[in-house]
């Protein structure tokens, strides 16, 4: 997720992600609706909520389009990845 929409919503974790939002949407990798350290593992280990799941990329420039443009609000990419600032 981007800084923006965790300050709007005052948000630090994933854990507080679910608490405080419904109906995200995830965007990354078209084997991320099956893979269990993706949606199913942020479903069943934080509790978030999923209203729709886009098809992107592993970490690539679609789904950091589409987390700067707020089209996704959560996307997989990769940490160790530095073209995403803190600020984003």
């Amino acid at each position: 997720m981007t800084k923006a929409f965790a300050d709007e919503h005052g948000v630090a974790s994933l854990s507080e992600l679910a608490e405080a939002c419904g109906g995200l949407v995830l965007g990354g990798p078209p084997e991320c609706t099956e893979r269990p350290f993706c949606q199913p593992g942020l479903e069943e280990t934080y509790g978030l909520e999923f209203a729709e799941f886009r098809s992107l990329d592993a970490g690539g420039p679609l789904t950091k389009s589409a987390l700067q443009q707020g089209e996704v609000t959560l996307g997989l990419v990769f940490s160790s990845d530095g073209s995403l600032t803190p600020s984003e």
